[in-house]
């Protein structure tokens, strides 16, 4: 099976999961910018829990301060996931901790979810 992108999907050797690799082993410190490319790439390739584990690891073990393309792209993996009670959690973090509200694109994401859910 190929990417968009062209690229083979679901080998171990995949460029999304070699990415991640190196960005949690390697001395370098990844940017949000990383983690959050990172983490798109998995979410189009429909690996949704290493989407979140990864949230989990690049933005409450390491420390990296997500921004709102962070908190969209698990909203949009909860969604496809079915998880529609934990986007709720989600959007509600955002509001409670976030120094920023959510935009227009966020409410998107949102609605299309909830109105997939159910």
């Amino acid at each position: 099976m190929y990417g968009s992108n062209g690229i083979p999907c679901r080998i171990s050797g995949n460029p999304c999961k070699i990415c991640a690799r190196h960005a949690v082993f390697s001395n370098t410190r990844p940017t949000v910018f990383t983690c959050n490319a990172i983490m798109a790439s998995m979410y189009r390739a429909t690996w949704y829990k290493e989407v979140i584990s990864l949230f989990q690891f690049f933005f409450n073990q390491s420390n990296i301060v997500p921004n709102i393309v962070s908190y969209n792209v698990l909203i949009n993996t909860h969604c496809d996931a079915g998880r529609v009670d934990v986007v709720l959690d989600v959007y509600a973090h955002i509001l409670a901790n976030a120094p920023f509200g959510p935009p227009s694109a966020t409410y998107r994401h949102l609605t299309k979810g909830l109105c997939r859910g159910g």
